[in-house]
């Protein structure tokens, strides 16, 4: 998960990690649980390797992981699962520009397709095995999350592909949705408020 800043990507992880410490079914798979990171065993690993439970240095190939939104940083291990956190809002030069990010760490999502049982060096479609190779699509996941910030930038340019359509939005979905619809317990007294004070701010923040 990449978020605008340490800081941010700090509250973040202390918001998730708080889920799976609570849920009794990491327990058995879980290898380490630090203020920075988490790392789990999947059942080949205690398969493979024993439990860490029992041996600290078994093997544990799951790893959570939460960083500021540096390009240089985040390109080199396979990734199944990336959320970037306001994706619009970074939009410092350089390093930590969001075309910059995303253009580094997305194609480590790309090795993570089914793998034919017979061949493991051709990608395969459990679900409809005729379908040619070249066809099959990758399993990982990059979740781009945000309030909008203009007809501008990378976040932009995901939304705009994935709404017109075509073979770049192949495997793509966006959602809008405003606040009032995603957290109800707002009161709408606090909408009105905002709004008075500045209807585009207000668009941005709790319409988008």
């Amino acid at each position: 998960s990449i978020s605008t800043d340490k800081r941010q990507a700090g509250i973040l992880y202390n918001k998730v990690s708080g889920y799976y410490k609570e849920c009794p079914f990491f327990g058995p798979y879980t290898a380490n649980n630090t203020q920075s990171y988490a790392r789990f065993q999947t059942p080949k690993d205690i398969e493979r390797y024993g439990r860490y439970a029992d041996d600290e240095k078994a093997n544990a190939t799951i790893n959570v992981a939460f960083a500021p939104c540096r390009a240089k940083g985040l390109r080199g291990p396979g990734n199944l699962v990336i959320i970037m956190d306001e994706l619009a809002h970074f939009n410092d030069s350089g390093q930590s520009d969001a075309k910059e990010v995303y253009d580094a760490v997305t194609p480590s999502i790309s090795a993570f397709s089914p793998k034919n049982p017979d061949d493991p060096s051709t990608p395969w479609d459990p679900k409809d095995p005729s379908l040619p190779s070249e066809e099959v699509q990758v399993q990982g996941r990059v979740i781009s999350i945000s309030s909008p910030l203009g007809k501008q930038g990378q976040f932009y340019e995901l939304f705009r592909i994935a709404m017109t359509g075509g073979k770049a939005a192949q495997n793509m979905f966006a959602l809008q949705a405003p606040t009032w619809e995603v957290n109800p317990t707002v009161p709408a007294s606090e909408y009105e408020k905002h709004y008075l004070k500045d209807p585009n701010v207000f668009f941005t923040e709790y319409g988008g």
